[in-house]
């Protein structure tokens, strides 16, 4: 069976939170395929550890 190519309709950025506080970019695009429409997330930034670098203790 021949399927057609998946069009992406449409892309978001958008921040989203865990149940533990920690916070994550995400981009989130609708792939219209010839069953429907599919909801993928398509990267994943890890904030929090970013932070945790910018944010280490010094020893003096």
């Amino acid at each position: 069976m021949k399927t057609k190519p998946n069009r992406l309709a449409t892309a978001a950025v958008d921040m989203i939170t865990g149940k533990s506080g920690g916070t994550a970019a995400v981009t989130i695009s609708d792939v219209t395929q010839s069953n429907g429409e599919v909801h993928m997330v398509d990267r994943l930034l890890r904030l929090k550890q970013s932070l945790r670098a910018t944010h280490r203790h010094r020893r003096d």
